[in-house]
Formats: C-alpha cells, sequence, structure tokens
C-alpha cells in the first residue's frame, strides 16, 4: 500500500510543477491507486487528460460504492477514461464521452463494486431497494445481472451533460448461479426519482472479444447515477405510468403515458356500457422501442355517458397485455367550468383544448425545463369547445410546461412530454 501511494504522488508531483495551471496525474507500469474507507480522490481538472495513462497505464481500486473519484468536469467536453482495477488487479475501465455539455458546476463521481455473490437484491447501492423483473416486477432478476455496479453521478449540475459510455466487465462479475447469455448483455440504470429499473430499457452494444458494452448513449433526462449490466432478454421492470380519462364536453379524452417502451407495436382502446363486455374503438400505433416518456391520446366524439374505457398494449409478437378500465360519467361535469388540456401528437403538433363557459381571451405558454418561454401566443375563445394546433415539429425531445391564462382568472399549467417518433 505504501509503495503504491508513493507512485501516486510522485506522478502528481511532476505533472504539477510542469503543468503551469492544473495539476495531472500521469499512471505509467501499472501503477496502482487505490481508494479506501470512503476517501475521494479528487480532480480538479477539467480536461480529459487530467488522468494520463503512459506504457502499461494503471489502475484505480474503488470496490466500493463510497470509495470515489469526483473529477470536476464543469461544461468542458471530451472523452474521459477512469482506469478502473478490482481488487485484484484486473482491469476493467470505464470511459465516458461528454457528447453535450452540462452546466459549469458540476463533478462527475465515479464508483465500482462487485458483489459476493449472484444476488444484486442483496447488495444493492444506497438509492436502489429492489432488482425485480419486467414480466412481473415482483421476481427478483438478480440471475440475469452481473455481479457488479457502477455509479456514475452527475454531481452539482444545474443541467446535466449528455454521454456515451464504455463499460468493461470481468469474467468473475458472472458467477456460478447467474443465468445470463453474455451476447444479450447491454446497460440498465435505475431511476431513484422513480424507483424503478425500467423507465429506461437496456442499451448499448455487447463486444465479446473485449467483454465491454459499448455505445451507451445517454442523454440528460435518463443520466442517473447507478448502472449495472442485464440480459436483455429479461431487462429490469418496465410499465404503463398513467392512464385517464378527462371530459370535455360531451366528448371523452383518452390518456396514457409510457416510460419506456420495447417491441411495442400497437394499443387498442375499447369501450364498454357494462364494464363487463368491450368493444374496439380505436387503434394506436405504438413507438416501437423507445428510452423517453411519450404521452399517448385518443378523443371519443361519441355523445355517450356511464362508460367504461381499457386499453390493451399488443407487442410485434403477439403478446399482449390489458389494463384495469375505467369509468367516465361526463353528465356529472359542471358547465359553468374552464377545462383545458394538451398533447403533443404523431404529426409533429401540440393540440390544445379548452372549454369555456362564456367567450374570452386566453394566453397560451409554453416552457422548458428551466422555465424559459419558448412559444406565446394570445388566443379568442368562444363559449364551449374550442381546438388549436400549434405546429412544433422542430421542438427537441423533452418535458415541457404548457400554460393556460384567461382576463377572467382561469391559470392551469400542464407537463407536456414530447418524444420524436419514427416510424
Amino acid at each position: 500500500m505504501k509503495k503504491q501511494f508513493l507512485l501516486f504522488c510522485f506522478s502528481l508531483i511532476f505533472f504539477a510543477l510542469h503543468a503551469q495551471d492544473k495539476a495531472k496525474i500521469s499512471m505509467n507500469n501499472d501503477a496502482v491507486i487505490s481508494i479506501n474507507n470512503g476517501a475521494v480522490l479528487t480532480i480538479d481538472n477539467d480536461s480529459d487528460e487530467a488522468i494520463s495513462l503512459l506504457g502499461s497505464g494503471g489502475k484505480i481500486i474503488s470496490e466500493s460504492e463510497i470509495n470515489k473519484i469526483s473529477w470536476k468536469i464543469g461544461s468542458n467536453i471530451g472523452t474521459y477514461h477512469v482506469p478502473f482495477a478490482n481488487s485484484q488487479g484486473s482491469k476493467l475501465p470505464l470511459i465516458l464521452e461528454i457528447t453535450s455539455s452540462g452546466s459549469s458546476n458540476g463533478s462527475i463521481l465515479f464508483s465500482t463494486y462487485k458483489g459476493p455473490d449472484w444476488n444484486n437484491s442483496e447488495y444493492t447501492p444506497s438509492e436502489v431497494i429492489h432488482m425485480t423483473d419486467y414480466e412481473t416486477g415482483l421476481v427478483n432478476n438478480s440471475e440475469k445481472v452481473v455481479d457488479r455496479f457502477w455509479i456514475i453521478n452527475a454531481s452539482s449540475y444545474s443541467e446535466k451533460p449528455n454521454i456515451n459510455m464504455s463499460i468493461k466487465y470481468l469474467d468473475d462479475d458472472i458467477q456460478i448461479d447467474n443465468n445470463i447469455n453474455e451476447e444479450n448483455l447491454q446497460a440498465q440504470r435505475y431511476n431513484p426519482d422513480l424507483n424503478k429499473w425500467g423507465d429506461m430499457l437496456p442499451i448499448g452494444e455487447i463486444n465479446l472479444a473485449t467483454k465491454t458494452v459499448n455505445n451507451i448513449d445517454v442523454s440528460a433526462y435518463n443520466f442517473h447515477s447507478v448502472w449495472t449490466l442485464v440480459d436483455k432478454s429479461s431487462p429490469l421492470p418496465i410499465e404503463l405510468s398513467s392512464f385517464d380519462v378527462e371530459c370535455f364536453g360531451s366528448a371523452k379524452i383518452v390518456n396514457w403515458q409510457t416510460l419506456s417502451e420495447i417491441n411495442n407495436e400497437k394499443f387498442i382502446i375499447e369501450r364498454s356500457s357494462n364494464g363487463i363486455d368491450f368493444q374496439m374503438v380505436a387503434q394506436i400505433a405504438g413507438a416501437g422501442n423507445s428510452n423517453s416518456p411519450i404521452a399517448y391520446s385518443w378523443i371519443d366524439e361519441e355523445n355517450i355517458n356511464n362508460v367504461y374505457y381499457r386499453i390493451t398494449q399488443i407487442d410485434f409478437d403477439g403478446k399482449s397485455e390489458t389494463f384495469a378500465p375505467l369509468y367516465v360519467n361526463c353528465s356529472d361535469e359542471k358547465s359553468d367550468d374552464f377545462d383545458f388540456w394538451a398533447t403533443y401528437t404523431n404529426e409533429g403538433d401540440v393540440m390544445v383544448n379548452i372549454k369555456a363557459p362564456y367567450d374570452e381571451n386566453a394566453n397560451i405558454s409554453i416552457y422548458d425545463g428551466i422555465g424559459k418561454i419558448i412559444f406565446q401566443s394570445d388566443y379568442k375563445i368562444l363559449e364551449g369547445n374550442n381546438r388549436f394546433i400549434l405546429p412544433f415539429s422542430n421542438i427537441a425531445t423533452s418535458i415541457y410546461y404548457i400554460n393556460c391564462r384567461t382576463n377572467s382568472g382561469f391559470n392551469k399549467s400542464e407537463k407536456l412530454f414530447v418524444n420524436k417518433i419514427t416510424f
């Protein structure tokens, strides 16, 4: 341990003396830095050459969630090499490319560790509460997951960067009780805001020769901390995130949202007057595969009250799942209330619906995720139902906020989920 520490100090001091602005770490001849007892190796240099590997390179041993490298990358872009190794000295480098810069005040924290056996649920990182499967959301899926976690935390960023990663694993990261086809390995991350793995499905391309998953392309929206590698034939769980029916005059608006989709051909919408006998009333194309939230809607113009709706999702291979029905009675709606609702359509437009009890003037505004107004316009609305189409084909995939405000004091904002779908 003393020798390893001395090798590290010599390299660090040498480069601090010769680089007048910022220090660098140079590692050669398999030099080792071992991080222990919750220590943090801080690199206060945003250059992707702040860790320099010469000759046979070097090794940084973390092997615990709390043994970290803190690299103050800020708004810089580049390809950052983190020369991780396990406790036995076997190398498992992580490569992170910043493809679109984040805010200037952030650092990225790196750590990795291997568990003692196949059952990841017994040694998950601190923010992970389950390892359940995609099909049921109930079964421990650890046998389909490599026995190692990577923590890549975009810390103190007001706006996270977009990244592309390569993650290497080792033979002993797959143990005897795992049931993994290595050809199927991809990367998947955990969303602590939703306590889900499956709001983003596995991504990346496996290289069996190097035991590396490459091209892990991650947007700022999907950049969360905890990552692992999973057999994509059994990804960690996903579900329909919302399903509701709204009244709009005599019409009913059926809304639903997915957080991610895999092999999704279409949705079937069915209607029933008794909640038992259903008839198909619409088919809506699915996105196929997606790792971003997608909001769907369908408007039932039939003037029918006391009605049930249900949705069935159908895969390209014929598998299907039917969700519990919802009941709605639009005759209970008050006629003297304003109502407002908007969605992004597959045609690339924002569809705005306003129900008004009298003629009125309204202002429609759309904001991006940091509160910047990207659209604003005034409209004359008439008593009854009003619909406006806002052309937004050039809007980027993201979550926005749309606000409707009238002269009489009605003021309502809603999230607007935008995802560009290519069929």
